[in-house]
């Protein structure tokens, strides 16, 4: 058993062999407040990391389809980028509404739903302003698909939806015409040939995607004919797009470098 440390005349605990440490008085004060929570990376910055390509690529395939951007190319960048980005803080403000997070998310959410709003009107404008409002058509589908995932925030169920997300990527593939034209292209079918092109390669991923991720829960030893069931769908969208290169490269629509 530990003995108690000797005591001092009158009772008190003797005086310790060291003298306790006293931060000297020059030390700067440490931060006792947080950052303002608008500034949390994860009020503004989207955490699908691979969704990013979905849309840059188009845009750059469409970019060098078209060869020769113009100003209003600047723009439409400026509105896709700023559109992709809303889907974060909305996707929060979603949530908040259906009492899925604290609604102490909702004013950092709607601050960014505002900043990112400004910027794709702004770019809107600014291709109005260059005549291509024919540009603007292709953001309905996006606009309808953007709605019903917010829909399926509200009630719980966006998780492991392969066919919104397909359908997400067809739309986000819609940069490529749009890119097309704001280069300077103006052949016809192209633009839509991209976009087939790019939205078959999308759907194949994420279909691909699924299958791995079901292969997790499957048993230890699966039969050849039960593994051949569960990648029927991967390689039914895989067989279509290769189909598709094909027809485009038969019909002299896409060099055969695509295949």
């Amino acid at each position: 058993m530990a003995k108690a440390p000797p005591k001092a005349a009158g009772g008190a605990a003797a005086a310790l062999p060291y003298p306790p440490r006293v931060p000297p008085p020059n030390d700067p004060p440490r931060p006792t407040t947080r950052p303002p929570s608008w500034r949390k990376r994860r009020f503004w910055l989207p955490t699908a990391h691979g969704s990013w390509t979905w849309w840059i690529g188009p845009l750059l395939v469409g970019l060098a389809a078209g060869g020769h951007p113009q100003g209003n190319f600047a723009a439409l960048v400026v509105s896709a980028l700023a559109g992709f980005l809303l889907m974060q803080p909305a996707t929060i403000a979603a949530k908040v509404l259906a009492g899925r997070r604290p609604r102490t998310d909702l004013a950092p959410a709607l601050f960014w739903i505002v900043v990112y709003t400004f910027f794709c009107l702004l770019g809107v404008a600014c291709i109005v302003a260059a005549g291509q409002t024919h540009v603007l058509g292709l953001a309905a589908p996006g606009l309808l698909v953007f709605a019903a995932y917010l829909w399926l925030v509200v009630r719980h169920a966006e998780r492991r939806q392969m066919a919104m997300e397909m359908l997400a990527s067809g739309v986000m593939a819609l940069a490529a015409p749009a890119a097309y034209w704001a280069a300077g292209g103006t052949d016809y079918p192209e633009p839509w040939v991209l976009w087939a092109m790019l939205w078959l390669q999308s759907a194949s991923a994420i279909a691909n995607v699924y299958l791995r991720l079901d292969q997790r829960r499957w048993p230890d030893a699966r039969t050849r004919s039960e593994r051949l069931r569960a990648g029927a769908r991967t390689l039914v969208h895989h067989g279509a797009g290769l189909a598709a290169a094909l027809l485009f490269v038969v019909l002299h629509q896409a060099p055969p470098l695509v295949i």
